[in-house]
């Protein structure tokens, strides 16, 4: 297909005729008056562990700049401040960043004002968004063109100033005429939202096509995902388009593109090709290097597999066992590796047994027996896991008794070695199973503490907790220009986990699903009562994860679990509590692959006991829009609260509730990191911090919350799942889609009566 450079720029003038053709006018940037305090993870930490040259060379080009703007140059001042904000060659300090903005914005240099803008816009003494707002306005004035886009981005969200769309489009298209390219881009991405006129939409993908041509990644990102939407899209068109987002940096679209080459989908089938835009994937995207080394060796592994190679056709099975690719055959797969299980290949086993569990059920006899056998060799030959699923497994059926003794000896062994889970599986069986044995006391059990001892534990914690923030935080205390500027910047990894305090009713939806004083034979702490977070949706109704309604393989309805609502600080006596009347886990809910981890809880909202002062209490809208009609994109911003671990090891929950702001992967590339597909696509939502921030242990269930429609309020679109070691891995944390649910949730509510 031939491209055409569409003509959108004059389809846009008439489109946008009648806004205003030039920011308003201000003769003068805004007066800041004292020394601000900024947000210690607002920006990016400069590295602790910069190589030496390179701090040299940063230096030497700092100390140019600064001789240079000694002698009156505002643009070495704009660009000596960019390198203290940065920490490029002198040390990162914003407040020196902003004095120096401050003065060549003074001036008349545009950049100065926006960058001031930027530092402004993380300043939290007090909040200052408006003032930022007339940063932004200023220097696009004078003709900085990241600040022309910065405020029509506001004019747009009205965040800081009265919201006005069509002027921020005008903005942007006049600083998109003006050869900025990421104004092009976000003014296509707004003509071509869902709320958009038809005419808009079809002018914003015009130009987000343009975009792409030219190797915007982004624009190709959005512009395939409503070519793929059509009802009926051409496949070499999307094969095409396909290549121009990898060649653009898109490793997910790499990775489709391959897919394609190897099934001759929409293109020749070509093998090799298939390899090449794995190999792409792989080095842009590091979680297809699996898929890409089994489709690299593919075809010789099959030769050798015919040919008798016993440790190929090994090679060939787990080439079948990736989820979300084109070799995925569980069938083939099983029957690849369960003749290898037998011979003792503990991989084999160990896939052997997931993909009997997750993807060929439901089991018949003879499957049945492979699956208990092959987690019997898995769990022998190390995989704790598979212990606690062999366990389970074993307690539907008729077990001989030799399995259950050598079970249990297993899973003591995990137990002993400090696997939580063997240890839970273990409690369940305890008193039923003869063979399970009464756990040791062990340094759970602790003797009476004096107030010496308390007070020196509190001691010993604190110093610890200051020295894993002194590990990820940068401090600075400079005297500039005869004052003095002390900044404090965080990795955002370590201020993700932690998120940031919110205020006492600033998440009046946000419930508590607290565990009894006492469980299975252990006083809990008011930090281990924390099982899970829920969001209140109608009175009497909390919406959670489904893996929150068992805990240490016991059900929350009936046992003294309680629901608590209006509490910032649960260590303290605060809110209401409530007994939980009935559990409703979705009917689809699979805790191998946490697909649909969304559950009801009902409490009994007539049986409420005031724990003490209560903050705000309010229930929040689920999302009104459908799976079709909600556009998931990586440029909505999203937020979710909890009590939750703030270090991803060894942690414990909060005595304040507190925040994280997070941001969403694409739908394909979400589908292609769980591995969901049928029934299960789209089920989930991905979600990090820029930085990597995620929710951790005790924040599942918590509601995941848009705030971006047009009345601005809160909707809850997902609710907290999963993830790997609190985003430790890279890898964004899962939480169920609403709108993939909201049929099931609507029916129960309906069913029961809820109002």
């Amino acid at each position: 297909m031939q491209h055409v450079i569409r003509p959108w720029l004059a389809i846009l003038c008439l489109a946008l005729a009648g806004a205003a053709l030039s920011a308003p006018a201000s003769a003068t940037t805004p007066a800041f008056g004292a020394a601000r305090v900024y947000d210690p993870g607002g920006t990016s930490r400069a590295s602790p562990t910069k190589p030496a040259a390179l701090h040299r060379q940063q230096e030497q080009a700092a100390q140019a700049l600064a001789r240079a703007c000694d002698s009156g140059d505002q643009a070495a001042c704009t660009a000596l401040g960019a390198a203290y904000a940065s920490g490029r060659g002198v040390p990162q300090n914003r407040g020196v960043a902003a004095v120096l903005f401050q003065a060549a914005c003074d001036s008349g240099l545009g950049e100065a004002c926006a960058r001031l803008g930027e530092l402004t816009d993380v300043a939290i003494n007090p909040p200052a968004k408006a003032e930022a707002v007339a940063l932004f306005e200023r220097a696009c004035q004078l003709g900085d063109p990241a600040g022309c886009l910065s405020y029509a981005e506001r004019l747009h969200s009205g965040q800081g100033i009265a919201p006005d769309p069509v002027e921020a489009k005008a903005l942007a298209q006049r600083t998109c005429e003006q050869g900025a390219e990421a104004a092009c881009l976000t003014l296509a991405l707004w003509l071509a939202a869902p709320e958009a006129t038809d005419a808009e939409y079809w002018q914003g993908q015009a130009m987000l096509d343009d975009l792409c041509q030219t190797g915007n990644a982004t624009a190709c990102e959005h512009y395939l995902k409503a070519l793929q939407d059509q009802p009926a899209p051409d496949p070499a068109t999307v094969s095409r388009y396909l290549h121009l987002s990898c060649m653009a940096g898109n490793g997910d679209d790499c990775a489709a593109l391959g897919e394609r080459a190897w099934s001759g989908t929409g293109m020749p089938a070509d093998q090799g090709y298939a390899a090449a835009m794995y190999a792409a994937a792989c080095n842009l995207k590091p979680y297809h290097c699996e898929a890409a080394a089994a489709i690299r060796d593919f075809s010789a592994n099959a030769q050798r597999c015919a040919a008798d190679d016993p440790a190929a056709c090994v090679e060939i099975g787990l080439a079948h066992a990736i989820v979300g690719t084109v070799l995925f055959d569980p069938e083939r797969a099983v029957s690849l590796l369960a003749p290898a299980c037998e011979r003792g290949v503990q991989r084999a086993c160990e896939t052997t047994a997931d993909l009997l569990h997750e993807w060929l059920r439901p089991l018949d006899a003879e499957r049945e027996a492979l699956h208990l056998a092959v987690l019997d060799r898995s769990c022998s030959g190390g995989e704790s896991w598979h212990c606690v699923r062999w366990a389970v497994e074993l307690s539907r059926t008729e077990a001989p008794q030799q399995d259950v003794t050598r079970v249990v000896a297993l899973l003591s062994g995990h137990c002993d070695k400090g696997d939580l889970a063997s240890c839970s599986q273990l409690e369940t069986m305890a008193g039923l199973v003869p063979e399970a044995p009464i756990a040791l006391a062990d340094g759970r059990y602790t003797p009476p503490e004096s107030e010496a001892d308390v007070a020196a534990r509190f001691a010993e914690r604190q110093a610890e907790a200051q020295e894993r923030t002194a590990r990820a935080c940068t401090e600075t205390d400079i005297v500039f220009r005869g004052q003095r500027y002390r900044d404090r910047i965080c990795d955002s990894a370590h201020a993700s986990i932690n998120g940031y305090r919110v205020r006492p009713g600033q998440a009046p939806w946000q419930a508590l699903l607290w565990r009894p004083a006492r469980l299975n034979g252990m006083e809990l702490s008011g930090a281990d009562r924390v099982l899970c977070g829920g969001a209140l949706i109608a009175k009497g109704w909390i919406l959670t994860a489904a893996h929150c309604l068992i805990d240490q393989g016991r059900s929350v309805a009936g046992r003294d679990y309680r629901i608590r609502l209006g509490v910032y600080n649960p260590r303290e006596s605060e809110g209401i509590s409530y007994p939980i009347q009935q559990i409703f886990p979705h009917p689809n809910f699979d805790l191998e692959t946490y697909a649909f981890d969304i559950a009801l809880v009902q409490y009994n909202h007539r049986s409420a006991d005031q724990e003490g002062p209560v903050n705000s209490i309010a229930r929040i809208a689920l999302d009104p829009q459908g799976m079709a009609q909600r556009a998931i994109s990586e440029t909505m911003d999203l937020f979710t609260y909890g009590w939750g671990w703030t270090v991803a090891r060894d942690g414990q929950t909060t005595d304040h509730l507190r925040g994280v702001q997070m941001k969403l992967e694409t739908p394909s590339t979400c589908n292609r990191i769980t591995g969901f597909t049928g029934l299960r696509k789209d089920a989930a939502l991905c979600a990090g911090g820029e930085g990597g921030e995620q929710a951790c242990k005790g924040d599942s269930g918590g509601a995941l919350v848009y705030y971006g429609d047009r009345d601005r309020v809160a909707k809850v679109i997902g609710v907290v799942s999963s993830g790997r070691g609190c985003g430790t891995g890279g890898e964004p944390s899962r939480y169920t889609r609403v709108a993939k649910v909201r049929a099931w949730i609507d029916g129960i509510l309906r069913a029961n009566g809820a109002r």
